[in-house]
């Protein structure tokens, strides 16, 4: 079976603030959870970084979508 995947980004502004949601339909996965053992050193370092430059994140899974939103 082949399947499709999909992905989309959408930047919104509200209240001078930036909102950047990405939507997924790969398997759950939500690169900010403690737990996650899923990636190496490289995406460690990379998600540390975001990390510090965001206000907020929040992972949500809705069907067979991953919301991830960031505030910035």
């Amino acid at each position: 079976m082949n399947r499709k995947y999909y992905i989309a980004v959408r930047l919104l502004e509200k209240d001078g603030e930036y909102v950047i949601r990405i939507r997924d339909n790969v398997s759950t996965y939500n690169p900010f959870d403690p737990e996650n053992t899923g990636g190496d050193a490289v995406d460690a370092a990379v998600i540390g970084m975001i990390q510090r430059k965001i206000k907020y994140c929040y992972y949500q899974r809705k069907l067979i979508f991953n919301y991830l939103y960031l505030i910035i």
